[in-house]
């Protein structure tokens, strides 16, 4: 090797995996203004006199001090609201950040994770940046998770891990809670159950065998029923011994008081967490209901914030949403959702905004 100077392209060759250098980077279509529905947020944001409430607490704080390891109040509250002792429950800085820290921590040579196709992104990206081998497991043909086949897939791999959005992302169908109650039971690695969209599906959570199920890990954030997406938080609920090793591998002080005070304060207005749901619930079924008349529109039942919807031309229809102010999500790059747009409910103004803007771009 000489000493002269290097092409960055060769650096770039050596140094990273081809499936870093292949994978496109996260990113979202101009947003400027824009009726913003590609991301399943929450349209609804705080009340102005919450937030002040909420600034008025993080001024007290003393800012040039590290924040606490772990905040006993905060997670006393956030442990009450989804009825587990705190022990059992592991808060960080998003979900995303979790999910990184628990594939590191099943990675060793020869570990597999599986996961379904289509689902969350994040769970295939985080299990190959760990080093561990991807197993995926198409959907079945409603489009939920097939169960039996992530069954099979974790005993003939001996899967360390087992990621299970349920309802799932971007296909907003879910399966009953003992589907997966049968899967964590009948694999012998770890068992994420995501669930953060479990406000929005009527069903109840698989929580209530925590302590039966010692390999089952159960993701929940404040991202998008608790409208707090841009605050960053999210937590797993697990047995005290399984969470620990992932909390040995999170970077510390994660969660400065800013955080703390948004979620203590929206934790403390059920009613307000309530009404939000409720409201994009019945938003939901008002746009499933509109779409389903226009021509060459097929959107799919949904149980999340979000509809699945499949047009002709796709592409065409996405651009044509673009310009007349309108941002949905093209999920079309899987096999499985070809011609595919998902669209997050918003206010009713933006729904009516956008059914009239896809009714118009179909023509």
């Amino acid at each position: 090797m000489n000493g002269g100077e290097r092409d960055v392209a060769e650096v770039v060759a050596q140094v990273y995996p081809a499936w870093i250098r292949a994978q496109k980077p996260y990113g979202l279509s101009d947003q400027e203004g824009q009726v913003k529905l590609n991301q399943n947020e929450s349209p609804f944001d705080l009340p102005l006199e919450l937030k002040r409430e909420i600034l008025e607490r993080v001024l007290a704080e003393p800012w040039n001090r590290y924040p606490a390891l772990r905040d006993a109040e905060l997670h006393a509250e956030v442990a009450a609201y989804f009825g587990v002792r705190t022990e059992q429950l592991l808060i960080g800085p998003g979900s995303n950040s979790l999910l990184g820290a628990l594939a590191q921590s099943v990675a060793q040579p020869g570990a597999v994770v599986v996961a379904a196709r289509p689902s969350f992104g994040l769970y295939a990206s985080a299990a190959r940046a760990s080093g561990n081998r991807l197993v995926e497991v198409g959907l079945g043909p409603d489009l939920r998770l097939d169960i039996a086949g992530m069954i099979a897939a974790a005993r003939e791999h001996r899967a360390a891990l087992v990621f299970a959005a349920n309802p799932n992302n971007p296909t907003g169908t879910a399966v009953p809670t003992e589907a997966l109650l049968e899967l964590v039971a009948e694999v012998s690695g770890l068992v994420l159950v995501d669930e953060a969209y479990l406000e929005f599906s009527g069903l109840s959570s698989v929580l209530r065998a925590l302590d039966r199920h010692p390999n089952l890990i159960v993701l929940r954030t404040f991202s998008k029923a608790f409208g707090l997406a841009g605050v960053r938080c999210g937590c797993f609920l697990g047995h005290p011994e399984v969470l620990a090793p992932i909390d040995r591998l999170r970077a510390p002080f994660a969660l400065g008081p800013f955080v703390r005070h948004c979620i203590r304060a929206i934790l403390r207005q059920p009613e307000l967490l309530r009404r939000t749901v409720e409201q994009i619930i019945q938003e939901r079924e008002r746009v499933l209901a509109r779409m389903s008349t226009i021509p060459g529109v097929v959107p799919r039942p949904s149980m999340s914030n979000f509809v699945l919807f499949e047009v002709l031309e796709h592409e065409k229809v996405y651009r044509r949403l673009h310009r007349l102010g309108i941002t949905v999500r093209d999920v079309s790059g899987y096999d499985e959702l070809k011609s595919s747009l998902r669209v997050t409910i918003g206010t009713p103004e933006e729904n009516e905004a956008f059914l009239n803007a896809l009714a118009e771009a179909v023509k």
